[in-house]
């Protein structure tokens, strides 16, 4: 499962919803160091990030630099390389490897929903954007 994000009223109505389940906006974020930037470095696979009308503009603005960086090439590459995760069964962290791949095109796919979303929900009081992570 991946980051599922919603837009919301303030009372935590769903306005609209954009699934995520092939994790390909974790794979995104994944593709660039998140340093610099002002939204994006907060989002977490894991955990639930919201993002409210402030933030919102510059959101899609990171969202958009996003983007600009998928390639097929390096969608590809960064799935085969292993990543870490907590196994809540054992205890232990885990290195494993993706084992459905996705495309770039998908991963595209789902930034531009994302955008389309965030235009959306840009300039609506009382909402906001939040990230659910898995």
């Amino acid at each position: 499962m991946g980051i599922n994000i919603r837009w919301e009223n303030e009372f935590g109505k769903v306005l609209e919803e954009v699934p995520d389940p092939r994790n390909c906006l974790a794979l995104a974020l994944a593709l660039s160091s998140l340093d610099e930037t002002v939204c994006l470095r907060f989002i977490d696979p894991y955990g639930d990030t919201v993002f409210n009308q402030q933030q919102i503009p510059v959101l899609i603005q990171e969202l958009q630099w996003l983007m600009q960086l998928i390639t097929p090439n390096d969608v590809a590459s960064l799935q085969d390389q292993p990543f870490r995760v907590y196994n809540l069964k054992t205890g232990q962290t885990e290195n494993r490897v993706r084992v459905e791949k996705v495309s770039a095109d998908e991963v595209m796919h789902l930034l531009t929903k994302i955008i389309e979303l965030a235009n959306q929900s840009n300039g609506a009081t009382h909402t906001y954007l939040k990230f659910y992570g898995d």
